[in-house]
């Protein structure tokens, strides 16, 4: 897994690249707004991206929140999103 981050300051932006173990490329450009841009790279090595999620912050922040749970240990009251 690779990581990377670089600031745009023409773009007032924070731009974070991974490359997961799987060798799946993403990128997380972080406005100076709060605005969260989520690109996954197209799986035919092209540079533009397959797919972009835009992220308000509260929506960034529950699927940090998302990203960080445990199955079964912290979903509240055994909720297993059913």
């Amino acid at each position: 897994m690779h990581n990377s981050r670089s600031a745009e300051p023409a773009e007032r932006a924070v731009v974070h690249h991974m490359t997961t173990r799987h060798g799946e490329r993403l990128s997380l450009i972080v406005d100076d707004d709060g605005a969260r841009h989520l690109l996954v790279a197209d799986s035919c090595g092209f540079d533009a991206p397959g797919w972009e999620v835009v992220l308000d912050p509260d929506d960034a922040e529950r699927l940090a929140e998302m990203l960080t749970l445990r199955r079964g240990v912290d979903e509240p009251n055994g909720d297993r999103g059913r």
